[in-house]
């Protein structure tokens, strides 16, 4: 939705806007599809930093601030934990305290330990809400993070959209053709012309060239820099050596499984699950890289967080 969101915020802005999809759908990763009788969410599994109306996140701002209409449910939990070689399994509740008494429930002297984490995630959490309204220069020296997500993710909740993301999507599309945007699919960019480090055009992959002076654009660096603009000289330094320096992560493997029965029927109670061999971090982490089953896996049942969206008597 990166390339959506953008283009209803130039819209807003006053720009002309077109936005290109090489797609037949709108919405990238944020989309679903259908196999017989089930839909299936594409990819995405959780909304965060939305929160409440009174208590707006950054993604429920963003939404507000263009009038994009949505349906979202919120996800009852985290997550589960299941690690059965070390007799874990846990369900994990939002709230930041919530969360601390629970681990203590299952650890018992852990929460001093676990506070004391807790409160470096909120600090960082709440360094990184500064940082929106922060100069470039303070965002460039205070770059590095992560662990502000599970504060951000525990404080605020996790939302799903209600009719799949697709109509999420959906609507950041009737938006910016509302604002007097552009929306095309099938439309595939091949080429990003730029002469003296300016952009001048864009050309799609029937030949058809788009005048333009900015372009914004959501595919892989890799991607734009090493086959969409052809002269590397036009190709600022840093931004060469930095997609160049930057190793491509492990991919995961999706299988996307419809069940003809219940989640209750057959003992599906939570939303997310996270199952593994081994608690060991270093030992995911490398698994994710070898040709042997993973040390890991996440799975997720949507009719835990929106009751009853797959159908009756299925799952």
């Amino acid at each position: 939705m990166g390339g959506l969101s953008a283009g209803v915020h130039s819209a807003l802005a006053g720009k002309k806007v077109l936005v290109l999809e090489q797609h037949n759908l709108p919405g990238g990763f944020a989309t679903s599809f259908v196999r017989g009788r089930y839909e299936f969410e594409a990819t995405l599994h959780e909304l965060l930093d939305f929160d409440t109306p009174e208590n707006m996140g950054p993604i429920r701002e963003l939404l507000e601030e263009a009038s994009v209409e949505y349906e979202l449910n919120r996800v009852p939990e985290p997550y589960v934990i299941v690690l059965p070689e070390d007799d874990i399994f846990v369900k994990l509740p939002f709230g930041i305290e919530n969360f601390i008494e629970k681990i203590e429930e299952e650890v018992p002297g852990s929460k001093k330990e676990v506070s004391r984490y807790m409160k470096l995630c909120n600090n960082v959490y709440e360094g990184i809400l500064y940082l929106r309204k922060c100069t470039e220069k303070g965002k460039k020296i205070m770059m590095p993070y992560w662990c502000y997500m599970i504060c951000g993710y525990l404080t605020t909740g996790a939302y799903v959209p209600t009719e799949r993301s697709h109509a999420l999507s959906t609507s950041l599309t009737e938006r910016i053709r509302e604002l007097g945007g552009q929306v095309e699919f099938n439309c595939r960019v091949e080429k990003i012309h730029i002469k003296d480090q300016r952009v001048e055009a864009v050309e799609l992959g029937d030949g058809t060239v788009i005048e333009t002076n900015i372009v914004l654009s959501n595919a892989h660096p890799n991607v734009v820099y090493g086959k969409m603009i052809e002269l590397r000289s036009e190709v600022p330094e840093y931004h060469a050596k930095k997609t160049n320096a930057q190793i491509n992560s492990c991919s995961a493997v999706t299988v996307y499984l419809g069940l003809n029965a219940t989640p209750d029927e057959i003992g599906i109670k939570d939303y997310e699950y996270f199952i593994g061999d081994t608690g060991n971090v270093e030992e995911i982490y490398k698994s994710f890289y070898e040709f042997k089953p993973s040390k890991r896996v996440s799975a997720i049942c949507l009719d835990k967080a929106v009751p009853g969206t797959t159908g009756e008597g299925i799952c």
